[in-house]
């Protein structure tokens, strides 16, 4: 153990430090949830969509797969969104991009295509390689997972952190917008 280690570990061993510790570390999933859940919800509240794009919060910020974003009508089905340019990871490294659904890949739509479409004019953006759900993406630095990074969502600090990502999405739609009128054309759900 380093010399600090040794330190906290004589600081956090005294009755008097253990019980607030040990209370803090028992809540801190909740805390946590709680940060995140208002700080996606403000993210939602700060989209603007245009056109025939929707905006979208799925409830369950903890899970891997809960997404914040734009879709549009004419590609959903009742099981969901058919394409959506949006937050994923929201609880760990996010990241921000286009995103379709398997059953794209059942349909007349060429996914491989749009990635490579990505690949070659879309240079500050990561292509997928056709066999992953997102076809364009990009990462926003930020990993919820990690403690330094949620300092940057703490209510004092959060309004700037809002608009830095509402922004991110916003001109993210304005961006790959072209890729839906380019490549869903005739895709019927």
């Amino acid at each position: 153990m380093s010399a600090y280690d040794n330190k906290l570990y004589a600081f956090l061993t005294k009755k008097e430090n253990f019980e607030p510790y040990s209370e803090m570390v028992n809540h801190f999933e909740t805390i946590k949830y709680r940060l995140l859940t208002e700080f996606w919800g403000e993210v939602y509240k700060g989209l603007r969509a245009p056109g025939r794009w929707k905006i979208f919060k799925d409830d369950i910020i903890p899970d891997r797969w809960a997404k914040v974003g734009f879709y549009q009508e004419q590609y959903s089905t009742p099981e969901g969104d058919i394409m959506a340019i949006a937050f994923e990871h929201l609880d760990r490294d996010v990241l921000y991009g286009l995103w379709f659904a398997r059953d794209i890949l059942d349909s007349p739509f060429d996914f491989k295509a749009v990635c490579e479409y990505v690949k070659q004019q879309l240079k500050d953006w990561t292509a997928g390689s056709g066999g992953w759900y997102y076809a364009a993406r990009r990462d926003t630095g930020d990993d919820f997972s990690k403690p330094e990074h949620l300092l940057r969502i703490l209510p004092e600090n959060r309004s700037t952190v809002v608009k830095e990502y509402a922004g991110y999405l916003n001109t993210a739609l304005i961006e790959l917008e072209a890729i839906s009128r380019k490549y869903l054309k005739g895709v019927k759900r």
